[in-house]
């Protein structure tokens, strides 16, 4: 797998983009999967915005250069 890491202007700023693969899962069991772009790196716990729905960050997976998050949708 490849991982594009880019650098986006925001003003003067200049902020790294990372890719990410995702698993969203619902008791436990894998109801969807794919890939997002984050400019800050998420911990668990933390709550992101997945298209409407609010998913919890439950792990953040480093897999030599990627990353893979899964994601709790209560």
């Amino acid at each position: 797998m490849v991982v594009w890491v880019s650098s986006r202007r925001t003003g003067t700023a200049v902020t790294a983009v990372r890719d990410y693969e995702y698993e969203l899962r619902r008791d436990g069991a894998v109801i969807a999967t794919g890939r997002l772009q984050l400019d800050v790196s998420p911990t668990p716990g933390e709550t992101l915005a997945l298209g409407t729905q609010k998913v919890r960050v439950e792990d953040v997976l480093h897999l030599g250069t990627s990353r893979r998050l899964i994601l709790d949708a209560d």
